[in-house]
């Protein structure tokens, strides 16, 4: 039996039945059936995007093919296995909500909310998409490519270790990724990412991921020693490495938010972090890891490592452990000047 104090479930027949009734309530979540008669699953949430684009979309399906994958990745923010068990569902719920309450009306917050985001030029989405979908072309090479753009490689691991794809044990790696979902499916998640890339600035995108990707780098090593000091559980390592890898994946969304400007603060304000972490929540209302930790969560990465990097470890202990290991590893390197890179 499912628990979820001060929640209202609205249970609808069909995708009509349910937009009727989105005329009178405006929805924080919305569950919808791939596979449903006469309005399709993709077709109603691309309708719910459009009226209510700050509600979160989960769409759900029985079947693992990989053209289902092509028809909702645009418009639902995770693609769920069904049945899921009521614990699992209670916890994807609670964690929702728990976002939404902290980041509703902020700045960023419809930002955040948004699917197709990618920083890549056409030019590359066409090398890109020619690579997939020719015969000849090796799985390392494919991996390598996406190895470089580190939003896309978010993408691909979030779907990887989707309840979707039903993974036993966490995939870490590009090439993993690829190898769980095949190709077809990689393209379908390539193609709806970057058709529509909204951005702005290639050339400081790219800037700020290469600081992000540094500093998770300098945070992972620091996380080798803090894990033990915390005597953290080996069955939450990998979400504590995961967590520390993508720590300042929210300075990339503030990054494509707020543009040069963004951009010029952060290099007028190098070496001052306390200074530049104040003025990026007077701008955006949000950390940079609350920003980072709500994406990151939207696009399928495990609970506890998400509101580890937001610090909102209040209803999991297993975050909570995972954070104060982080704080460790932050603590130790709070002297490069920079809290993000």
């Amino acid at each position: 039996m499912m628990k979820l104090p001060d929640v209202e479930l609205v249970l609808c027949n069909s995708g009509q039945q349910a937009l009727d009734l989105l005329e009178e309530i405006s929805p924080a979540i919305v569950f919808s059936d791939v596979r449903m008669p006469n309005k399709n699953g993709s077709e109603f949430l691309a309708k719910v995007a459009e009226l209510y684009p700050c509600c979160v979309r989960f769409a759900l399906t029985g079947h693992s093919e990989a053209d289902q994958l092509e028809k909702v990745f645009p418009v639902a923010h995770q693609v769920l296995s069904k049945p899921m068990a009521s614990a699992r569902l209670v916890k994807l719920i609670s964690t929702t909500l728990l976002f939404q309450s902290t980041l509703k009306g902020l700045p960023i917050e419809s930002h955040l909310i948004r699917i197709l985001e990618g920083h890549c030029s056409y030019s590359r989405l066409s090398e890109a998409l020619s690579m997939i979908r020719s015969n000849d072309t090796s799985l390392n090479r494919i991996a390598d490519f996406f190895e470089q753009d580190l939003i896309l490689k978010v993408r691909l691991l979030g779907v990887a270790n989707s309840d979707f794809v039903s993974s036993l044990r966490p995939v870490t790696s590009v090439a993993e990724a690829i190898a769980k979902l095949g190709l077809l499916a990689v393209d379908a998640i390539y193609s709806a990412d970057l058709m529509k890339a909204e951005l702005g600035d290639e050339h400081l995108l790219r800037e700020e991921v290469r600081r992000s990707i540094d500093f998770g780098n300098k945070l992972k090593i620091k996380l080798q020693n803090a894990i033990h000091t915390v005597s953290l559980p080996k069955e939450l390592h990998e979400h504590a490495f995961t967590a520390a890898t993508y720590y300042p994946f929210g300075r990339i969304q503030f990054a494509s938010l707020g543009g040069k400007e963004y951009s010029d603060l952060r290099n007028a304000l190098s070496g001052n972090s306390i200074e530049l972490v104040r003025q990026e929540k007077e701008r955006f209302g949000a950390s940079q890891e609350l920003a980072g930790a709500y994406k990151l969560f939207l696009w399928g990465f495990a609970e506890d490592s998400c509101l580890a990097i937001a610090n909102l470890t209040e209803t999991s202990t297993s975050s909570a452990k995972i954070r104060e290991a982080l704080d460790i590893a932050l603590r130790e390197i709070s002297d490069s000047g920079d809290i993000a890179g």
